[in-house]
């Protein structure tokens, strides 16, 4: 069944957006890593992720604080953490099965 997600947002929050889409699923980049990334502020781009419209579909869970510290999730930090435990036991599920 065919599903089409639109988010509307500044020029700014969509480059955001499209950047945190391309991680991975069960990695993580810190808020100054994205904001090197894209020429501009840790802040900006904590931001940009609290407008996020679709949280799952564009994963800003995957953006964590300094040094891996679980910080600003719109659904709560407990959640945050869980997506991302289960991200990882998917993946390494995935690559177990696909080396055996």
């Amino acid at each position: 069944m065919p599903c089409n997600f639109e988010a509307k947002g500044t020029e700014f929050q969509m480059r955001v957006w499209l950047s945190v889409a391309g991680i991975a699923g069960g990695a993580t980049v810190t808020y100054g890593e994205l904001a090197r990334q894209l020429s501009t502020s840790p802040r900006a781009i904590g931001n940009a992720l609290g407008k996020n419209p679709l949280p799952i579909i564009i994963p800003c869970h995957r953006v964590v604080g300094q040094k891996g510290r679980m910080v600003g999730f719109s659904g709560g930090i407990d959640v945050k953490e869980f997506l991302l435990e289960v991200e990882r036991k998917y993946h390494e599920n995935s690559c177990d099965k696909r080396h055996s």
